[in-house]
C-alpha cells in the first residue's frame, strides 16, 4: 500500500505478488485474507493500464468473498463496486450494469440512500445508464443521487461527484440550460476551483454549452 499510494508501481506490484504465494501457501484460495490481496493486486494492474489482468483480479477475489461471507456482506459489496468500476472503465457497460442493479437495492437498504457508499453506486450506475445511451434513466439516478448527496447542511464531495455525473447526463441529452445551472453552482467549490486543471477544462465546458445555446433551438 505504501509502495501504491507513493507511485512506486513496480515495487507494489512485485510485493502484492510475493504475498500472494505467501497467502495461498498457508490459506489456499478460497480464504478472505487471498481475496484481499488478490484485489490489492488488481488495484495495481488498473493504475498499471492492465485492465484486462485488474478485471481479471477483482473478480477472483468478489467469488471468494461471496463463498465466505456472502453476496450481501458489505466488505463483498464493496469489492463488487470495485470490479464494475473496472468494467465500466474497460467498456464492459452492459455486465456492469447488471452488477449494479443488485448492488443498489442492498446499498439502499443496508446503509441508507446518504451514504456514501449508496451515492458511489448511483453515480456509477448513472454514468453506466449514460454510456448506453438510456439518458432518461442516466438523469433519474442523478437527480436522485444529488438530492440525495445535498441531505446535509454542508457541501461534501460526495454531493460535487453527483452533481457533475447529472450535469453529463443533462449536456448529453441536450438539456443545456439544467447543464449550465449545474456548472454555475459548483464552479466555485474548491474540488474544482483549486485545481488549475479541472478549473480550466470546467471553464472550456461552460463556453461549449453556452455556444451550444446559441446554436440550438431552445429546449
Amino acid at each position: 500500500t505504501a509502495y501504491r499510494t507513493t507511485n512506486q508501481l513496480e515495487a507494489a506490484s512485485l510485493q502484492a505478488k510475493d504475498a500472494l504465494t505467501i497467502a495461498v501457501n498457508i490459506f489456499g484460495d478460497d480464504h478472505v485474507f487471498t481475496a484481499k490481496i488478490l484485489m490489492s493486486l488488481g488495484g495495481i494492474l488498473l493504475a498499471q493500464g492492465e485492465l484486462d489482468a485488474a478485471i481479471d483480479h477483482a473478480s477472483r477475489a468478489v467469488e471468494v468473498y461471496n463463498r465466505q461471507l456472502g453476496d450481501e456482506h458489505h466488505e463483498t459489496l464493496q469489492y463488487k463496486t470495485a470490479l464494475v468500476a473496472m468494467l465500466v472503465k474497460n467498456n464492459q457497460h452492459q455486465l456492469a450494469l447488471d452488477e449494479l442493479l443488485s448492488i443498489l437495492p442492498v446499498q439502499r437498504r443496508q446503509l441508507g440512500a446518504q451514504h456514501r457508499g449508496t451515492l458511489y453506486v448511483e453515480i456509477i450506475l448513472s454514468k453506466t445508464y449514460a454510456a448506453l445511451h438510456r439518458l432518461d434513466e442516466a438523469i433519474e439516478v442523478g437527480e436522485r443521487c444529488l438530492n440525495n448527496a445535498t441531505g446535509g447542511n454542508e457541501k461534501n464531495i460526495m454531493e460535487v461527484y453527483c452533481a457533475l455525473t447529472l450535469e453529463n447526463a443533462y449536456f448529453l441529452n441536450g438539456q443545456y440550460s439544467q447543464s449550465l445551472r449545474l456548472i454555475e453552482t459548483y464552479e466555485q467549490d474548491p474540488m474544482i476551483s483549486q485545481q488549475p486543471v479541472a478549473a480550466d477544462q470546467f471553464s472550456a465546458h461552460k463556453t461549449f454549452i453556452q455556444q451550444k445555446q446559441q446554436a440550438d433551438p431552445p429546449e
